[in-house]
């Protein structure tokens, strides 16, 4: 191999200034070699060779390399234009004379880049519904005190009616206790999302905040925010990355935390791997760079990322304007003055947001500025500053929140300042108890294999009020696969001190049953409690809780036995719950309770459990007895229309439903077994398993022609469905067979109501059409297939009859 540096090649001269000698003088000679760059072949090309040692090649040529950046320099010969390889040059040429392979290493950043976006795809055929729909919860609580000897009726209420992207949703609650009996309206309101920008307008009753030195608000008027929850798969926080440059074809590894999430063979050039996501807090992002001489070079990038710092160029925002409620909960319609708040922060950059909040009223204007920073990989600090000025009073506040957190540690602190005369929306005019400092520091370990242990200090000045200071000391750890504890110990300087120690034993012996044993001590109070659990399907079945409980107090003991179970019915939910207290006070209190909801979606209604979120009905055309299952544990079966609500859909998010397609009779057909859905909030939806009836038609066909029998044996005719023929082969004794399956496309997947109320059982054995070839001639016969819960249909002897 010669190698040949920018600069020409002394020896090289010689031999062409020999050559030039024996002939016709000339600037260079002609070569036919293959070109590497950096280790990648592309290709043969004719270059020149210069009695300089340069390699000169055709520009055409050239621009077919796909090299970046300025374009090296020229050489004339003889009136053609040549581009010189040896300016791109960054280390010595080399020419295998054995292959005549030119080798060329240029500079990484003149080959295309590679940008690889390890951020998980969202998967596709997710149905986005946007079914018009209504529910209605209701329940029946009775609960009857037996210390007191009085009883209580509550009926909590509320109604959801959806269309397209609005929301009407209203709840209320009756109540009879101690012989009075209420109404009270609770909330109620329109809200309207976007779910293409993310933004969510709510006209009526909401609840708005603003920053951490602002006010949380129940108003009844406008509400316009941003709602990042519309879009739970959109990462709205910076991720992290890597970006280097390969001088030779390479294998790229990349470890985040030490587990490989990404591995192939890359071509030289600048490559970028961006878009990786990481839980909140510190991680280590290790990339592995195996180059084509097989040299291992290692690079670690430690990093911090922080879910509610905006990216660059993100908003996120809140602006309210109404009236106060008062006396929520006891009153249906007690407005008070009215109030504006707004907040917005803005991704200025990665690492920087910055923002500000503003409320007040005719009374009282409160305006603070908002400053989040990311400190490189040492975790994230929260600034927030503002001032008041009303109810005669002014002053200003300031916060400062810094966090940190890592595998194996964490950290967190909080200073809180407040004048005097700082005010919010929710302070009173003359407040009967006023803060002036909040300081908090929080440390936490985490010892693989042997629990976690964490250590908090919280105190509070007042300005008006008691101080108080905590410490807290927490220790947890799973002992076995199923032994598990928690324990805790805890200070409390106030106006009086007190101690608290805290121990939580959970064993789990088997799937869902929990035994739990928990002590709590304090000064004039210990208490041991027993608690044996079954907990609730999230579908259809049965849970049961027991709580054996010993209290010593300063005013005596007591052993409460408090027994209650829960059973998840296909209609409603229905609980018990008794509580027997014996000791220096006695008594037998028990709980009632019912709940359920009528829903209506498409124009098909009926009774399920409540709706928390969402709702879905399931469609499996008219087969009753299917198993339906959400996320892999069943919901419930079909009814004998092939229907089946489901209660429990999470809005937003992707949910997978299924069927079990094992229970579809043989003679059924159903294209799949599977389907992802994202409701709307508080929506219901329509989902349709479309199963279809195959029944194969078999038959003999006869032709009689001028009195006599013309057999049709191995021949091929026609079969017309759906104005369509396919051929139709004929058998001994003109038998023949007809699977419909042939002659169907499957069902796609659809979403809306419209298709799940069109499709009952799809037959498909329909009016069929033989159509016979007989003597360049023609003949249809129509045969009509009866109902049938055979596997086959037999349509017997179809005699085609021609007369002379």
């Amino acid at each position: 191999m010669t190698s040949l540096s920018c600069r020409p090649h002394r020896r090289l001269i010689y031999i062409l200034s020999f050559l030039s000698l024996l002939s016709t003088p000339a600037w260079s000679e002609p070569l036919i070699a293959e070109i590497s760059i950096n280790g990648m072949n592309r290709g043969a090309f004719i270059l020149e060779l210069t009695t300089s040692g340069d390699f000169l090649m055709r520009p055409d040529d050239f621009r077919t390399l796909e090299l970046l950046g300025e374009e090296p320099s020229s050489v004339a010969i003889q009136g053609e234009t040549f581009i010189s390889l040896s300016s791109l040059c960054v280390a010595p040429l080399s020419l295998d004379e054995a292959s005549l392979t030119l080798n060329l290493p240029v500079d990484p950043k003149r080959l295309p880049a590679k940008s690889i976006n390890l951020e998980p795809q969202l998967t596709k055929n997710i149905l986005y519904p946007r079914d018009t729909s209504l529910f209605f919860n209701y329940g029946v609580n009775y609960y009857y005190d037996g210390i007191t000897d009085r009883d209580r009726i509550e009926v909590p209420h509320e109604l959801g009616f959806r269309y397209l992207d609005t929301l009407f949703l209203a709840n209320a609650l009756f109540s009879d206790y101690s012989e009075e009996q209420k109404y009270v309206r609770l909330m109620s309101g329109l809200s309207y999302d976007n779910r293409s920008n993310l933004n969510r307008l709510q006209v009526g009753d909401f609840f708005s905040t603003a920053g951490k030195l602002g006010s949380r608000l129940n108003l009844g008027g406008v509400n316009f925010s941003r709602n990042y929850d519309i879009a739970p798969y959109f990462i709205e926080y910076a991720t992290t990355g890597y970006s280097g440059e390969l001088t030779t074809p390479s294998k790229v590894q990349v470890f985040l935390d030490g587990t490989e999430i990404y591995t192939e063979n890359l071509p030289p050039g600048p490559y970028s791997l961006d878009n990786i996501l990481h839980s909140s807090g510190a991680g280590m992002l290790e990339v592995v760079i195996t180059d084509a001489f097989g040299n291992e070079r290692r690079i670690e990038h430690p990093f911090y990322i922080e879910d509610s710092l905006l990216k660059k160029g993100g908003h996120q925002f809140n602006y309210s304007a109404g009236t106060l409620r008062e006396s929520f909960g006891s009153e249906s319609n007690d407005y008070g003055a009215s109030v504006y708040q707004a907040e917005h922060r803005y991704g200025l950059k990665d690492i920087l947001n910055l923002g500000g909040a503003i409320e007040g009223s005719s009374d009282l204007f409160n305006a603070r500025a908002m400053f989040m920073s990311l400190l490189g990989p040492y975790g994230v600090m929260d600034i927030e500053v503002g001032g008041s000025s009303g109810y005669d009073n002014s002053g200003m506040a300031l916060s400062f929140e810094y966090k940190y957190l890592a595998r194996h540690f964490n950290a967190r602190a909080l200073v809180q300042y407040f004048d005097e005369g700082y005010r919010r929306l929710t302070d009173d005019e003359t407040p009967s108890d006023l803060t002036e400092t909040v300081s908090a520091i929080g440390l936490g370990f985490v010892f693989p294999g042997h629990g976690s242990l964490s250590f908090d200090i919280y105190d509070q000045q007042k300005h008006i009020g008691d101080d108080q200071t905590l410490y807290s000391v927490s220790y947890n750890r799973r002992i076995t696969n199923g032994i598990s504890m928690t324990s805790s110990l805890r200070h409390k300087e106030q106006a009086e001190s007190e101690d608290v120690i805290f121990l939580n034993l959970n064993y789990t012996p088997w799937q869902d049953i929990q035994i739990s044993l928990l002590t709590d001590i304090s000064q004039d109070t210990n208490s041991e409690i027993l608690q044996v659990q079954d907990s609730p399907p999230a579908g259809e079945g049965y849970g049961y809780r027991v709580n054996m409980e010993h209290t010593d107090q300063d005013t005596g003991k007591t052993i409460t036995f408090n027994p209650s179970g829960q059973w998840n019915s296909h209609y409603g939910i229905f609980k018990a719950e008794l509580e027997n207290v014996s000791g220096y006070q006695e008594g037998t209190s028990y709980r009632l309770s019912a709940s359920g909801a009528l829903v209506t979606v498409g124009s098909h209604w009926g009774a399920t459990r409540p709706i928390a979120d969402s709702f879905a009905l399931v469609s499996v055309n008219q087969l009753e007895g299917i198993t339906v299952k959400q996320s892999s544990r069943t919901s419930g079966t079909t009814n004998k229309d092939g229907y089946l609500f489901i209660p429990d859909l999470k809005s937003f998010y992707t949910n997978q439903v299924s069927i079990d397609d094992r229970q579809v009779p043989m003679n059924y057909t159903i294209p799949f077994n599977q389907q992802l859905i994202a409701p709307p909030y508080r929506s219901g939806s329509c989902m349709q398993f479309p199963a279809t009836h195959l029944q194969p038609i078999i038959g003999r066909l006869k032709l009689i022609a001028k009195q006599h029998s013309v057999p049709l044996d191995y021949t091929v005719q026609q079969v017309q469905i759906k104005d369509e023929r396919y051929p139709l082969h004929i058998g001994k004794g003109g038998e023949f067979y007809v699977d419909p399956s042939d002659f169907h496309a499957p069902a796609r997947l659809q979403s809306g109501c419209p298709q799940t109320e069109q499709n009952g059982a799809q037959d498909q054995h329909e009016t069929l059409v033989l159509i016979v070839h007989y003597e360049d001639q023609t003949h249809q016969i129509n045969v009509e297939t009866p109902d049938s819960d055979e596997l086959f249909i037999d349509v017997g002897d179809i005699v085609l009859t021609l007369e002379e």
